[in-house]
């Protein structure tokens, strides 16, 4: 194994700790958690909207972590201190500071994911083209990973706090194989930042508002459906068998769709391509919000984990075919924004609904409304991308 696979393959570490284990395993320890501390799915939600805030600072902190501590120092040093952030979780029942864990999990998970992010397509320019294949592919080995044992080890639901002990100590194990998998280098992989540009990104880009309210209501939506959706099939009678099932087979599908939808987006290139991707998440939504029979519950989780990274392509895709080079960079950015914008405000809507009468069907179908005006809403701007100019590529 040369230097480049093996550090490809360590950086996929990354994306394993930060969306993984960091942000979706909390989905698992929700249902025992909430009824430990008598918590309402207001109060539910809102831990997963001060993750998702910290995500969303630890991105914009970002380039500034890369510029004080170099690329290797700043993931490394970003993931042993998520391990500390998933290690307090448990250690209190005090809402307060497991909010603050929360939002400082997300915090130094975003600083890696970013940054990580920057290495893979470094190394995939440098000798391993498959880093930016195996990179995403981190995030659904998380989910996969994550659903062994822990439901089981979570029973009484008095016992979550092992839960987030053994997502530390998974972290800790990343954290000690990127020490050896990535080279000694602080440059490792790494790829110049592209100059800044005075351009809002919109140049030659009519449509690509279409693409940032798309992203904005997948962001809204997806996130719901991973913070609710165990909870959901737990008040609905689900054994814990059920829930590692539905859990694995949603991060293995995550993995597989990494293998395939590159290809698949390239034949349908820009917004037809998000249009699909997100009229997958909206079916899948609706799926499991319509029966919770277990064969609804499995083909919802197969198809929302394969198309949950896609969308993330797809819209990376039409932000690279839009918009001049020069303005990648505040394209992306704000992308970037609106989504974390729409993932912050998502649970908090979701865990009220959840409190009403009507229960979590209520908040899934809502994000199934909300993925499908994202679908409609990217539908529309297909013709715009099949007409650019062949310079603005």
């Amino acid at each position: 194994m040369t230097g480049s696979v093996r550090a490809a393959l360590g950086l996929a570490l990354v994306p394993f700790v930060g969306l993984g284990l960091a942000r979706f395993a909390y989905g698992l320890l929700l249902p025992p958690m909430r009824d430990d501390l008598d918590w309402s799915y207001g109060a539910a939600g809102g831990a997963t909207t001060a993750n998702a805030v910290g995500y969303l600072a630890g991105a914009m902190l970002a380039p500034l972590a890369m510029r004080f501590f170099g690329d290797r120092r700043a993931v490394i040093g970003s993931i042993w201190a998520t391990a500390a952030m998933l290690a307090i979780n448990g250690l209190t029942g005090n809402y307060e500071i497991i909010l603050l864990a929360r939002f400082g999990a997300g915090l130094t998970s975003g600083i890696a994911f970013v940054i990580g992010g920057v290495m893979a397509a470094g190394l995939s320019r440098r000798g391993a083209p498959e880093a930016l294949t195996w990179y995403p592919a981190g995030a659904g080995a998380g989910i996969a990973v994550s659903a062994i044992g822990i439901p089981v080890l979570i029973e009484p639901a008095s016992r979550w706090p092992i839960g987030w002990y053994v997502l530390a100590a998974m972290t800790i194990g990343c954290a000690v194989a990127l020490s050896f998998l990535l080279p000694a280098s602080t440059d490792a992989g790494s790829v110049a930042a592209p100059q800044a540009s005075n351009e809002d990104g919109h140049e030659g880009s009519p449509s690509l508002w279409r693409t940032e309210a798309a992203y904005g209501l997948f962001g809204l939506g997806y996130i719901a459906y991973i913070t609710f959706v165990v909870a959901y099939l737990r008040d609905g009678g689900a054994s814990s068998q059920m829930i590692i099932g539905f859990w694995f087979l949603l991060g293995m599908a995550a993995v597989v769709s990494t293998q395939i939808w590159p290809r698949l987006l390239r034949s349908r290139a820009g917004h037809s391509g998000l249009a699909g991707t997100l009229a997958g998440c909206a079916l899948a939504v609706l799926l499991i919000a319509l029966s919770r029979h277990w064969a609804s519950a499995a083909v919802s989780a197969a198809l929302f984990g394969s198309c949950l990274l896609a969308v993330v392509s797809a819209v990376t895709g039409i932000a690279r075919d839009l918009v001049p080079e020069h303005s990648w960079p505040a394209a992306i950015a704000r992308l970037t924004v609106i989504f974390g914008i729409g993932q912050t405000l998502g649970p908090i809507l979701a865990g009220f609904l959840g409190d009403t009468a009507a229960g979590l069907r209520l908040g899934l179908v809502f994000s199934a409304l909300l993925l499908v005006a994202g679908t409609i809403v990217a539908a529309t701007g297909r013709r715009v991308v099949d007409t650019v100019q062949p310079s603005t590529r």
